[in-house]
């Protein structure tokens, strides 16, 4: 839908189907998969090491939470943007520009792409998403804490030891704010992303 224009996500699906078959759902599964099962990773470990630095900087997050929880989220967010969510997205959507357009042909391997358009076209968008995983990640961690602890004092309960629901209640709003955030960047994204469209990527 943020591609090709579509009445809805249904119309969308039903369209694609038509076409290319159930198949054509899963265009861009292989990066997608790879780029979720690795993002996550590079996400928590470059917080955890931001976080570190700046305490070994001598730097008492604990007086202002909030805004270091937001910095070290912003930073983790675009690194992990840089060394892996920009190029895997690239080739996410350049294969599922393709869906619902009948092309079922032989796909073309990645490095050949890179033989033909230089290891700079994985990071066409780049901006967009750096801009998005950084808002996002920072977005997702601080109400992760700021919604844990809103619910604790409310409920009685010690942060360090609040019940797993409070986590995942906590965490659903930081995903759902992030999305609503992220969106507009998340679809400028993928315009551009989808520029070189012609090229038949591995599903």
């Amino acid at each position: 839908m943020q591609i090709k224009h579509h009445a809805g996500m249904f119309s969308c699906a039903q369209s694609i189907i038509g076409t290319d078959g159930v198949r054509g759902l899963y265009f861009g599964f292989r990066p997608f998969i790879i780029q979720a099962s690795g993002k996550a990773a590079v996400r928590f470990y470059m917080f955890d090491m931001l976080c570190k630095g700046v305490d070994a900087a001598g730097v008492e997050r604990s007086r202002h939470p909030t805004m270091w929880t937001s910095i070290c989220g912003m930073g983790a967010g675009m690194a992990e943007a840089l060394f892996w969510t920009a190029p895997t997205e690239r080739l996410k959507v350049l294969r599922q520009s393709r869906a619902g357009m009948g092309d079922l042909s032989p796909h073309i391997p990645v490095s050949h792409f890179i033989r033909e358009h230089g290891i700079s076209t994985l990071y066409v968008g780049m901006v967009p998403t750096m801009l998005r995983q950084a808002t996002s990640v920072a977005t997702r961690f601080t109400l992760l804490d700021q919604v844990k602890a809103a619910v604790c004092a409310m409920l009685g309960y010690d942060t360090r030891r609040a019940p797993s629901w409070v986590v995942f209640v906590s965490g659903g709003v930081g995903g759902f704010v992030s999305a609503m955030v992220n969106n507009p960047l998340d679809v400028a994204k993928s315009r551009i992303q989808s520029g070189v469209s012609k090229v038949c990527l591995p599903s």
